[in-house]
């Protein structure tokens, strides 16, 4: 059975039309529904969606985790925890109050940490 049997040249164009434009428009929607869900999410939930990063909360993180940033060694690292438990709760710009972190160790610590109290 062939649909040149049953439908003329014009006829199958419009069909044809009509089921690419329908499998376009479902592909958007659906596209436009999974962008709809991130943007639902925070930013915190985003990177540990992506898992492209670690990202920690800078309230709760480890010693450890921070020496995984460029410019942050075992005595920054210390002196961040110490600042925060401190001060507890901090932002992620409190962290320039430690001694010997300046505004590109802050910039480098942006793309691993956020505060859960922003």
């Amino acid at each position: 059975m062939k649909i040149s049997q049953y439908l003329a040249a014009n006829e199958q164009k419009i069909l044809l039309f009509l089921l690419v434009t329908g499998f376009l428009g479902l592909t958007l929607h659906v596209i436009n529904s999974q962008q709809a869900d991130t943007a639902d999410m925070s930013n915190a939930e985003i990177m540990t969606e992506s898992k492209q990063l670690p990202y920690f909360d800078i309230n709760t993180v480890t010693a450890q985790e921070l020496m995984t940033i460029s410019g942050i060694g075992n005595v920054r690292a210390n002196s961040i925890i110490d600042y925060r438990d401190e001060n507890h709760p901090i932002t992620l710009e409190d962290v320039l109050n430690v001694k010997g972190v300046g505004e590109k160790t802050l910039e480098n610590m942006r793309g691993y940490f956020y505060a859960n109290n922003d």
